[in-house]
């Protein structure tokens, strides 16, 4: 009798663990990979995350403005001699590009 029981057991445990596995089961949901993208508008430390997934067109913020300067656009360097320019359509290396902000006189 006791073999029963435990033969029993043990049966109805593998029964619940394996509706536990089917239901956790991936239910042909696609894994998306994401990043952040940063950007810094190299000035006052305002930094605004996008999130964009992997192989997408990152959707640009609006261009910083502060009286004075002129917005020239996003750029992969805080540097201002970089000449690589942002392009928001191809995947980038650095998760942070910064705007590039031109002085000019009245």
């Amino acid at each position: 009798m006791k073999k029963k029981l435990v033969f029993f057991i043990a049966l109805l445990t593998m029964f619940v663990m394996s509706c536990i596995f089917a239901a956790c089961a991936d239910k042909g949901v696609d894994n998306v990979t994401a990043y952040m993208v940063r950007f810094n508008n190299n000035y006052d430390g305002t930094v605004t995350s996008v999130e964009v997934e992997e192989n997408k067109t990152v959707t640009l913020i609006e261009s910083p403005s502060r009286t004075g300067y002129e917005f020239l656009g996003w750029y992969l360097s805080a540097d201002s001699d970089a000449a690589e320019k942002f392009d928001e359509t191809k995947p980038i290396n650095s998760p942070t590009v910064f705007a590039r902000l031109f002085f000019y006189l009245k």
